[in-house]
């Protein structure tokens, strides 16, 4: 059948209609082109020509300038001429703001049978002799949507550089504030929410499709909070080789930490990057070890035969020795024998009883040794130029002697004690997945000499329980060396 060539030519012939609505500001309600308005410039076009109203609707809340890559569009198209005869629009500007989409959809329709009304503007996309009107009208509308983008792009950018404010929805953890510029902020109702994904993901025995049958969460929203800096401290502006860093307001003291933050990122170059032949057994030292020059320790897949997980320093370091990299054995068995050895004497425990017993654990001397090598370490960055003279006093004022009473809130004695006395039997039974668990919830850090042990630091839920006084400071083992190695690890 011959595409209608008039307006008239709608009448009376029992038209199959569908309909086509797009929003894509919240101001269009109050400016009248918004939904209620589209269709009631529908329902006066069924009942002016008398189409038969399918009750086939694409309500689209898209951009018009990139409408054509929605599935809304996609299934319009296809359904041309099978199901509908004439998709009704409101107006020009409601279908597509993209001249070049537009020309092609129309060719597409045609082909399969079917035509475009305009309702508002009265067009038909198949009369010719008013084809003028209609190409002037949608370049009018490209022409403003490219204007009003240019003006958004501005904004987010002042806005950006201005107030280090990362553009678009708050993700889970964030909001914006209600009064003006509207500044994304913390929210701490949501905030945990964000943080136990990092804390579960971090200690490598789970991945984002067990997290999302934990908390009930996509998987791509799980994985975009694992991806987004903005937990860390940095707001973002664009990706790839463009994107730009910002730190956030919150950035001196994130939700995220850096330590925690980089321990997610190493699971998820692990899980991506194939470090070596992998053996699919769970590293329970993954994100802990680092170098005393700051570097964290990587896995190195498998070395030897048969194969043993071993760790790498990929970096240059003096304090790190000759050897690349050592199997992780080194590290791991003194860590679970220093677990293993938890002084459970009587007077440890009334040690522990007593100091949790005045509310909060007393700082331990690992602590002031830690911030002073930090403080080196920070120094040291800033001499080479690797941070500027605010980072290095915000980072050296958010350094701290002992765990702060904010941070570290001790638990009931007895609790503890019971949990102190359970570990050992936990140890025994557990499975590498727990063993894995168990060693993240006592160490936040472990640092290294290459297979000699420097220190480590507690999470504040060990020193909240008094593991920092009944842990042995030091552990050893029997443990044969290769030929040639006159090494003795410590713990």
């Amino acid at each position: 059948m011959p595409l209608p060539a008039r307006i008239e030519d709608l009448k009376g012939k029992d038209l199959r209609a569908a309909r086509w609505i797009r929003e894509s500001t919240k101001d269009q309600m109050a400016e009248g082109f918004g939904p209620d308005s589209q269709m009631r410039q529908q329902d006066f076009a069924v009942q002016k020509f008398g189409f038969v109203d399918t009750g086939l609707k694409w309500s689209a809340a898209h951009s018009g300038r990139s409408i054509d890559e929605t599935p809304e569009w996609s299934e319009m198209v296809a359904r041309a001429g099978i199901d509908y005869d004439v998709l009704l629009v409101g107006y020009v500007s409601r279908l597509t703001r993209n001249y070049d989409s537009q020309s092609a959809v129309l060719k597409t329709l045609h082909a399969a049978g079917a035509v475009i009304y305009f309702c508002d503007d009265g067009l038909l996309s198949s009369d010719d002799e008013r084809w003028e009107q209609w190409a002037r009208e949608l370049v009018e509308a490209e022409a403003y949507s490219r204007r009003l983008a240019r003006r958004v792009r501005q904004g987010y950018e002042a806005k950006f550089q201005r107030f280090a404010d990362q553009a678009g929805t708050p993700p889970i953890g964030f909001k914006r504030s209600k009064v003006k510029p509207c500044l994304m902020e913390i929210d701490l109702t949501t905030i945990d929410q964000a943080v136990h994904l990092y804390e579960r993901y971090s200690t490598g025995t789970v991945s984002i499709r067990d997290l999302v049958a934990e908390t009930g969460l996509e998987y791509e929203r799980i994985n975009k909070v694992l991806r987004n800096p903005l937990y860390n401290g940095w707001a973002r502006r664009h990706r790839g080789q463009n994107e730009e860093r910002l730190p956030s307001a919150w950035r001196a003291n994130p939700p995220v930490s850096d330590d925690l933050w980089n321990r997610v990122a190493e699971q998820r170059s692990n899980r991506t990057h194939a470090g070596g032949k992998r053996s699919g057994r769970i590293d329970p030292l993954t994100g802990l070890i680092f170098c005393t020059c700051g570097v964290r320790v990587r896995s190195n897949g498998l070395m030897g035969t048969p194969g043993r997980p071993s760790r790498m320093h990929f970096q240059p370091c003096g304090a790190w020795g000759k050897q690349g990299h050592y199997a992780s054995a080194v590290w791991e068995e003194p860590i679970f024998a220093q677990i293993a050895g938890i002084d459970l004497s009587d007077r440890t425990i009334e040690r522990v009883v007593r100091i949790l017993s005045k509310g909060r654990p007393e700082p331990v001397s690992i602590d002031k040794a830690r911030n002073a090598r930090r403080r080196r370490q920070l120094a040291n960055c800033f001499a080479e130029g690797r941070i500027t003279l605010e980072e290095l006093g915000a980072a050296i004022e958010a350094i701290q002697e002992g765990p702060r009473a904010a941070e570290v809130r001790a638990i009931d004695p007895a609790k503890a004690v019971e949990y102190l006395r359970n570990i050992p039997l936990l140890l025994a039974k557990a499975t590498p997945a727990e063993k894995a668990e168990l060693l993240h919830g006592i160490y936040e850090r472990i640092e290294v000499n290459g297979p000699a042990f420097v220190g480590v630091t507690l999470t504040t839920s060990a020193y909240a329980a008094g593991l920092a006084l009944s842990l042995p400071e030091s552990v050893s083992r029997n443990w044969r060396p290769r030929q040639g190695s006159n090494l003795r690890p410590t713990a």
